[in-house]
C-alpha cells in the first residue's frame, strides 16, 4: 500500500498507474512513474506529487476502476479545480 497525495492505493493499483504513465512517456509522466516505482520498491508509504505530477496522473486516469485510483483521480481533480 502506498499513499499518493493522501489517498491510499494498493500496490497493484500503483503498478497499474506506473504502467499507464510509462505508456504516455512524457517527461512528467516518466518522473512520476519513477517516484512511484521507487516508493514501491523501498516500501516508502507516502508520495506527494507536484502540480505537474498531479496533472500527469490526471492525464492517464480518464476512466479508472472503482477503488484507489478513482479516489486519487477525484482528489486530484478537486485539488486542481481549487487552484486559481
Amino acid at each position: 500500500m502506498v499513499e499518493v497525495n493522501g489517498i491510499s492505493i494498493s500496490d497493484s493499483d500503483a503498478r497499474t498507474l506506473v504502467d499507464l504513465l510509462m505508456r504516455v512517456g512524457r517527461a512528467d509522466d516518466l518522473s512520476v512513474a519513477s517516484v512511484i516505482e521507487y516508493a514501491l520498491a523501498e516500501r516508502i508509504g507516502r508520495v506527494d506529487l507536484s502540480e505537474a505530477g498531479g496533472s500527469a496522473v490526471l492525464g492517464v486516469l480518464d476512466d479508472p476502476p472503482d477503488g484507489g485510483l478513482a479516489r486519487l483521480r477525484d482528489a486530484l481533480t478537486r485539488a486542481h479545480s481549487r487552484r486559481p
